[in-house]
């Protein structure tokens, strides 16, 4: 793990310093204990009541890697081929587009995107319009496999992508291997982000919080404000709920807030 990541984590219940301890994992103060998989923080609580499914899988897939040493692959739907690929893509084999990613690109770059699902020839990396500089921390809140972490690596910054899918975050970590980019990348929620205060530059999110409710939403916006320094910056991309996709996913909801 990177030295800078571990002089700005903290722990996610207290808030406070973290250490590594004898197993590989970090504790704090408090006798809080969280596994490291392949280099990657898993800080998710399991006594909160978790936004996504996944976050549940993410926990004991962690427990499992750290008890037998297997890197773990999240199938999302992908063959044993596939997943043969993604593990010797992992491995260092040569692989043109990790699976994850091919699977995921609809979901996480949008509809227009669905034609490509499996198809894939170059990672869609967007142009992220922030300015240059050397050593700033960048924070992606639901990061994905990483394509706005790329983008912000690419423009100087010391980049933390957070997300609570261990599946997505693994292959986060191997298209930034890939391409050569310089990425930390944490298992974690939102809403209790496991930072210092104060110490992020650029908080960015693309398309993640509308999937939170109303109170979520107030809890992470507060979170937010508390790891970001004071001449900070924060960009909260959310469609408008009067959008086609927007109603169409509030009418199967009954309008209810979700």
């Amino acid at each position: 793990m990177m030295d800078w990541l571990l002089e700005i984590l903290a722990c996610p219940r207290h808030r406070t310093a973290l250490s590594a301890s004898g197993d590989g994992g970090l504790t704090c103060s408090n006798g809080c204990h969280f596994p490291i998989v392949d280099e990657v923080p898993v800080m998710l609580l399991e006594e909160a009541q978790q936004t996504m499914d996944l976050a549940h899988v993410s926990m004991r897939k962690a427990k499992e890697a750290t008890m037998d040493g297997r890197l773990y692959v999240e199938s999302l739907g992908l063959s044993d081929a596939e997943k043969r690929g993604i593990l010797d893509f992992a491995s260092g084999q040569p692989q043109a587009i990790d699976p994850v990613v091919s699977f995921l690109v609809s979901a996480t770059n949008g509809i227009a995107y669905k034609h490509q699902i499996g198809r894939l020839k170059d990672y869609p990396i967007p142009m992220l319009r922030i300015p240059r500089t050397v050593g700033k921390v960048f924070l992606d809140i639901g990061c994905n496999w990483g394509r706005w972490c790329v983008a912000a690596a690419r423009n100087g910054y010391k980049v933390v992508g957070i997300d609570p899918s261990l599946g997505a975050i693994m292959a986060a970590k191997r298209v930034a291997k890939q391409l050569g980019i310089q990425a930390a990348f944490i298992v974690g929620d939102a809403r209790f982000l496991p930072l210092r205060s104060s110490v992020v530059d650029y908080v960015f999110s693309y398309s993640v919080l509308q999937h939170l409710s109303r109170e979520n939403v107030a809890v992470v916006v507060s979170e937010i404000a508390r790891v970001l320094r004071v001449d900070g910056t924060c960009r909260v991309q959310m469609p408008t709920k009067f959008g086609v996709r927007c109603v169409y996913h509030q009418l199967r909801r009954r309008f209810r807030d979700g």
